[in-house]
């Protein structure tokens, strides 16, 4: 069977079948931890078209920084080391005997996530090579900014009655070069 083949029944699969469950694990960090995880559906946690986008709450195997990248701060209950599993057993008893509080946890899916979990979810539309592009000329551009032979771009902020025009240079996602643009705005 070809890989692509296999990648899409991997696919298919775990939506349908996530779909009949209350919780779905993900595991993402490492095991020098003390954590008994072995990385195999981190892929979970961070592609939300499989898991964050079910009516499954997932239940996260993993760092402590993985919060600031959560779709909204009680979308998902966290072991972080061998001590979380007991409080968040008691969790997960406590959701499943009380129908209002597991659809609190899924409260984001109509409020909107987090802008950190859309800018997550945003990375996955520019290549990963795209995104080394740009870093590393972000970074040159850095240095040649401290550079005293630099030549500073002309602020050409103004005010005219009662509006301001600010021209500012913006990078759009996904693109190298920078724009320059105009913002009026009204006082």
């Amino acid at each position: 069977m070809s890989p692509i083949l296999i990648g899409f029944l991997e696919h298919v699969f775990s939506r349908v079948f996530l779909e009949f469950y209350v919780y779905s694990v993900a595991c993402v960090g490492d095991q020098k931890k003390g954590l008994f995880c072995y990385d195999v559906s981190s892929h979970n946690y961070h592609h939300p078209h499989l898991l964050l986008l079910l009516r499954s709450v997932p239940v996260v195997v993993g760092p402590p920084n993985i919060e600031e990248f959560a779709p909204a701060s009680d979308s998902f209950l966290h072991i972080k080391s061998m001590e979380d599993v007991e409080p968040v057993a008691k969790r997960m008893k406590y959701l499943a005997a009380n129908p209002a509080a597991y659809n609190q946890t899924l409260r984001w899916k109509y409020e909107g996530p987090s802008d950190s979990f859309k800018a997550l979810v945003d990375m996955a539309a520019v290549h990963s090579s795209c995104r080394l592009c740009i870093f590393l000329a972000t970074r040159v551009r850095e240095q040649e900014e401290k550079s005293p032979n630099f030549k500073k771009r002309p602020c050409k902020c103004s005010r005219g009655g009662s509006d301001i025009v600010y021209h500012v240079f913006v990078r759009e996602r996904g693109r190298f070069e920078m724009v320059s643009i105009f913002l009026r705005v009204k006082v």
